[in-house]
């Protein structure tokens, strides 16, 4: 076990780790809902169209990736920013 001698041991290989990063923040319902929809039907359809090959399998692809990232980001609550305050006062 090289780079564990001069008393390193387990020990201080557990010192050396990093701290533990602070739980994620939970999951928007759209998210989860969106989980589910994937889980449920796109899985299925995905699975179909690899089993056709071809055209059809790549398509089904490219329009399945990022779109779970997508609806993350955008159901969150954003910061509100000088320009939006400015623009409630204006109204």
């Amino acid at each position: 076990m090289a780079g564990l001698g001069a008393g390193g041991g387990i020990g201080a290989l557990a010192a050396a780790a990093p701290a533990p990063a602070s739980p994620p923040e939970p999951l928007p319902r759209s998210v989860e809902e969106f989980d589910k929809l994937i889980e449920d039907v796109v899985v299925p359809f995905v699975t179909a169209s690899g089993k056709i090959g071809g055209l059809v399998e790549e398509q089904v692809l490219l329009g399945s990736y990022n779109k779970r990232e997508f609806t993350d980001t955008t159901s969150r609550p954003k910061p509100f920013s000088k320009h939006s305050k400015q623009r409630e006062r204006s109204s």
